[in-house]
């Protein structure tokens, strides 16, 4: 078998084993009666799916990262997160920033910034999540700033018409990402304030695999 085979063998062996000693330590003994084996069987087919989906990607991973600690956390990371997730997208999001974040060049390096992001998509709902991508949209076709508060203001409007919400709607949902660190709030003349996008935005755009969106 190639090395290549090997590692992502060992992969699915990590995988198993991280969601074997963590659940039965937190989730399994935090339960009662039958919810402890539907939490268990939850658990398993969350981790069944991640490991389909390692195995079906061209990632080339090497024996010495998969048993990193950098491998081991990202992975308890994103399982936890899986095991809490109520959607069927909020899953797909998750599975799809672990694959996009064992497969970052940069990887070890950025474990923890990714480790991160995983804590705030779990704590964000969908449409909090498609708000600030939005957000980040709206500023990469129109630029950041302008001295004219009335074109600032766009980036509102914009959220109006693309979500249906009020204005009121919108700076509560920014007030909650600004406490996430994804949203800068830039004071307007008079009322309200331009929400703007972090650079973590960027970070997560990029573990969602939602890049073709912004060409």
């Amino acid at each position: 078998m190639s090395k290549y085979g090997d590692s992502k063998t060992i992969s699915e062996s990590v995988i198993t084993s991280v969601v074997k000693s963590t659940f039965d330590e937190t989730l399994g003994v935090a339960t009662l009666g039958f919810l402890t084996g539907v939490f268990k069987v939850r658990n398993q087919n969350n981790a069944e799916e991640l490991i389909r989906r390692l195995k079906a990607s061209e990632i080339n991973l090497d024996n010495h990262l998969v048993q990193s600690n950098e491998f081991l956390g990202y992975t308890a990371k994103v399982l936890i997160a899986l095991s809490i997730a109520t959607t069927r997208q909020k899953i797909d999001y998750l599975l799809n920033a672990y694959i996009n974040g064992v497969a970052d060049v940069d990887f070890r390096n950025k474990s923890e910034r990714f480790n991160e992001l995983i804590d705030v998509l779990s704590s964000l709902s969908i449409h909090s999540i498609q708000v600030v991508v939005e957000i980040y949209k709206y500023h990469l076709n129109n630029g950041l700033l302008d001295t004219n508060d009335d074109i600032n203001r766009g980036v509102i409007k914009h959220l109006n018409d693309v979500f249906s919400m009020t204005d009121d709607d919108i700076y509560s949902i920014c007030h909650l990402l600004t406490a996430k660190g994804l949203v800068f709030q830039h004071q307007l003349f008079g009322y309200g304030f331009v929400p703007q996008a972090s650079p973590w935005v960027k970070d997560i755009i990029h573990l969602l695999e939602v890049e073709n969106q912004f060409q």
